[in-house]
């Protein structure tokens, strides 16, 4: 049973004796709506301010089929390493794409020199180091243009060299020689893709040349490393 109304009016000194609401101790007519009406807009304001924090603990403990989905499929995205002629080449030589008029010199970017036979051929393998399978694989060969000769064959594919901003608009690096060669299946997790082999034909006054090899596939972005070849 609802309680009587506790407000007293001022004139006669007496109680009201209407019924108090419902979670308060006055009826409507002697309710404080003004607090009321402060209290709902704190609480609103509250509530926009910890929604997002409150879904994100949400999505964290309780993810949803679509959140798994996504996470799986980062966690599964293949990654590369390189051979260069049967050598690994180390993480440290990875290098970031470059900007315009970068990398014309690898004399403080790398400090693996691998030694060639006098033939100049170059075998560029790729391993497949990810969890998941890498589909369209391309494998990108870079040589400075005034440093060599590059024989690539019919299966290696020639593009722009290193693209970058010039003026406002997007420019072929002339200083670089950019040739591609795609895979004609998937490379699993685990597996190895060998490209075509490379001949570079050095010039004459030039016994090392710095090279740029690099792998992407249609689930990641292009990964580069950097190495000096030096004539035996």
């Amino acid at each position: 049973m609802r309680k009587q109304c506790q407000a007293h009016v001022a004139a006669t000194g007496t109680q009201c004796k209407k019924k108090a609401m419902i979670g308060s101790r006055y009826c409507h007519l002697h309710h404080s709506w003004g607090k009321a009406l402060v209290g709902a807009v704190v609480l609103l304001i509250a509530g926009a301010v910890l929604k997002p924090v409150a879904q994100q603990i949400w999505n964290t403990y309780f993810p949803s089929p679509d959140s798994k989905a996504l996470r799986q499929l980062a966690f599964e995205k293949p990654s590369f390493e390189f051979y260069v002629n049967g050598v690994k080449i180390p993480t440290n030589c990875l290098v970031p794409v470059p900007v315009f008029g970068e990398l014309t010199t690898f004399s403080n970017a790398t400090n693996l020199m691998l030694h060639i036979s006098d033939s100049g051929e170059l075998r560029i393998t790729a391993a497949n180091t990810g969890k998941g399978t890498a589909n369209q694989l391309m494998i990108h060969f870079y040589a400075p243009a005034q440093y060599t000769n590059t024989d690539v064959g019919n299966s290696w594919h020639a593009e722009p060299g290193f693209v970058g901003m010039q003026d406002g608009k997007l420019v072929a690096n002339p200083r670089w020689l950019h040739w591609i060669h795609i895979a004609d299946f998937a490379t699993t997790s685990g597996a190895m893709f060998s490209a075509p082999p490379i001949h570079l034909k050095r010039n004459a006054h030039e016994s090392i040349v710095p090279v740029i090899i690099s792998a992407q596939s249609k689930e990641t972005r292009e990964t580069r490393v950097a190495l000096l070849l030096n004539w035996e």
